[in-house]
């Protein structure tokens, strides 16, 4: 098991690596959500590491949400609602 200064250390890392894609952090919350393209995934070194990284934020207690540009484009009303529910804690 990781001690809790490696899991903070970890999720620092993980964090800083998300906010220089298209992500947003609550760390109070301990959520993320990021906003994934095609551009950013178009080879499997960058999906690998995305899922490192899902999987280090995960093990520090963070919960990643992926949302795609298109689901932002075509539902932005029901993304508000499910991201606004997710971060007040709201079950539907």
């Amino acid at each position: 098991m990781r001690s809790s200064a490696a899991s903070r250390s970890a999720a620092s890392t993980a964090c800083s690596q998300a906010s220089t894609s298209s992500a947003t952090a609550w760390p109070e919350l301990r959520q993320i959500v990021e906003l994934d393209g095609w551009q950013g995934h178009r080879t499997r070194t960058a999906f690998r590491e995305d899922r490192a990284r899902d999987r280090r934020l995960r093990v520090a207690g963070y919960s990643v949400t992926r949302l795609t540009w298109n689901q932002l484009d075509d539902e932005p009303g029901a993304v508000a609602s499910d991201l606004r529910s997710l971060l007040l804690g709201i079950e539907k």
